[in-house]
């Protein structure tokens, strides 16, 4: 007996949540259902906003989801969504990220500051030749403004976002996708220069370019991770946090140790984590030799936590 295939309507019901269905799940993990969605932005922000003037319903469909108006969700996915709207040249969709903003001019939607370092790690990660050129033709398209801006000092400007959105781009990709994140993490330092040093010198080049802004660039990651501390369940974009953490331990090296402090209150945090065996390249030059297993745990902390949470 052969059995009909189901309709393609049953089964994109089935598959379907329903905003009240939405509402008790976010309800039963204790978050708002705006929450509960906000880990997953990075993947889906171009997608709820990229045809937001042509097809507004989309987006004014997962807000009433979300239960917010669309203008704050807008508001919310721009950091993610803009990265890609700018290297799309979706000078449209931007101008309504503008409008939700309250504003008109697109050339400060752009340079706000958790705007211009993503943006700017993302198009510097192109494999593209000439990079700093193709980033400023990509901004100028979206405003003439940055004629007049050379990307040196836009980069200069936003180095801590640009430079972790570039280990985020490395630790979500396999090791050639590292490893072309450290080449353009070095063409940014050949672009921005390193303080002090006249001409090329042998020797990490990242780690020396990138040391004084460590600290501003875990800034960045605490803000994202310490709702951890106050009892939120932790989420897949912790981990991907945490592993740009990593990436940027593994590459900096012995430049890193200024930011012990942070390691050290990420260690407190693990004290009621189980132990674990994950280990990180080069800790000991990161923690320091009086350190104990259990403050080299920036990273294992984390995931461990996400595996006992989730």
């Amino acid at each position: 007996m052969r059995l009909d295939k189901p309709k393609c309507s049953t089964i994109r019901r089935s598959k379907t949540l329903t905003p009240s269905q939405i509402t008790k799940i976010a309800q039963a993990r204790r978050v708002t259902p705006q929450r509960l969605f906000s880990p997953f932005w990075r993947s889906l922000a171009l997608k709820v906003v990229k045809d937001v003037k042509e097809r507004p319903y989309i987006t004014h469909t997962i807000a009433d989801l979300l239960q917010i108006p669309a203008h704050d969700l807008l508001k919310q996915v721009q950091s993610h969504a803009l990265p890609w709207l700018v290297l799309q040249g979706k000078k449209d969709v931007i101008q309504k990220i503008a409008e939700a903003r309250g504003e008109n001019d697109l050339h400060s939607v752009i340079l706000d500051p958790d705007n211009i370092g993503p943006i700017l790690g993302f198009l510097m990660m192109q494999a593209v030749d000439k990079v700093d050129d193709f980033a400023l033709s990509k901004l100028t398209a979206i405003s003439s403004h940055f004629v007049d801006e050379p990307v040196s000092e836009l980069l200069r400007s936003a180095l801590a976002g640009a430079a972790l959105e570039i280990f985020k781009i490395a630790a979500e990709g396999d090791e050639t996708r590292k490893q072309m994140a450290r080449n353009t993490l070095t063409e940014v330092a050949r672009i921005v220069g390193i303080p002090g040093e006249s001409r090329p010198k042998k020797g990490n080049m990242i780690g020396r370019f990138l040391e004084p802004h460590v600290l501003g660039l875990l800034t960045q990651v605490n803000d994202v991770i310490s709702a951890v501390t106050f009892g939120r369940p932790a989420t897949l974009e912790h981990r991907l946090y945490l592993q740009a953490v990593e990436e940027m331990i593994r590459v900096c090296k012995v430049h890193a140790r200024i930011a012990r402090p942070q390691v050290r209150f990420y260690s407190a945090l693990s004290q009621t984590a189980p132990a674990s065996s994950y280990s990180i390249p080069d800790i000991g030059l990161f923690a320091g030799n009086s350190a104990s297993p259990r403050t080299a745990t920036v990273v294992s902390f984390m995931l461990v936590h996400y595996d006992h949470q989730l």
